[in-house]
C-alpha cells in the first residue's frame, strides 16, 4: 500500500514537480504501463536506505525526492529483464479488463480467498452467460 499514491498519481505526489514532469515524458513516450516499473526503480534506488532504517514504513510513506534521470535509466534497464508474457500483461493492464482473468481465472481457488467489498447476502446474482 505504500506505493499506492505513486501508482494513482503517476508519481505526482513525489516532489519536485520538475522531476515528475521528466518522468511523465518517459510515461508518455513509452506508455503509462511503465509507471509500475518506474516505481520499482524508485524503490531500488532507495533500497539501501530501506534496509538500513529501523522503520522502513516511515520512509516508504514519504518517498525521498524523485530523481527522474536515474529512475528513467533504471526503468529502461529493467525492461529487458521482464519475461515477455509478464510484460504483455503489464502493457495491457491499463486498458484490457481481461488481464485480471488471465492472472486469476474465475475457478482459481485463490480468488475465493480474496475479501469482497460487498457481503455475500447483498451481492446481486450473476447474470446468466447468455445475457453477457
Amino acid at each position: 500500500l505504500f506505493a499506492f499514491p505513486s501508482v494513482m498519481t503517476f508519481s505526482a505526489c513525489t516532489p519536485p514537480l520538475s522531476e515528475v514532469l521528466q518522468l511523465w515524458d518517459l510515461l508518455l513516450a513509452y506508455g503509462v504501463h511503465l509507471n509500475i516499473i518506474a516505481i520499482v526503480a524508485q524503490l531500488h534506488l532507495i533500497r539501501d536506505q530501506i534496509l538500513a532504517t529501523p522503520q522502513p514504513n516511515r520512509l516508504l510513506r514519504q518517498f525521498p525526492e524523485l530523481r527522474a534521470t536515474a529512475v528513467t535509466e533504471l526503468t529502461l534497464t529493467l525492461l529487458p529483464r521482464i519475461p515477455e508474457d509478464l510484460y504483455d500483461l503489464l502493457v495491457r493492464h491499463p486498458f484490457d479488463p481481461t488481464v485480471f482473468d488471465d492472472i486469476l481465472p474465475d475457478d482459481d481457488p485463490a480468488l475465493a480467498e480474496l475479501p469482497s467489498a460487498v457481503p455475500p447476502g447483498l451481492r446481486p446474482p450473476s447474470p446468466p452467460l447468455a445475457a453477457m
